[in-house]
């Protein structure tokens, strides 16, 4: 393979990563808004779940399979709010909460 297209491909390869980088602190910075507007309910129920998730990876015996499960549900935990906060801005346009 020649010396450019080598170049070539490991330039794609880092663009891909930055563009993922770029994607992660996008939804980072939507999901710390969306943490912002929880009540104190809201935010003690989710904390629960987080904690129950903690607990199970923890005391569980599915080694690194289930750790890497437990931190993928949490991470789907704070995507789920910004679905169910966006759903629910929709339901309720003038709910400023949301």
């Amino acid at each position: 393979m020649p010396m450019y297209e080598q170049k070539t491909k490991e330039f794609e390869k880092i663009n891909k990563k930055n563009d993922q980088l770029d994607e992660f602190i996008l939804l980072f910075d939507k999901v710390k808004k969306k943490i912002d507007q929880l009540d104190e309910n809201e935010a003690k129920s989710i904390l629960k779940i987080i904690y129950a998730n903690i607990v199970t990876a923890k005391t569980g015996n599915g080694g690194d399979a289930m750790v890497k499960e437990i931190v993928d549900n949490i991470f789907n935990i704070y995507q789920k709010l910004l679905e169910v906060m966006d759903k629910n801005k929709d339901m309720n346009p003038n709910n400023e909460k949301s």
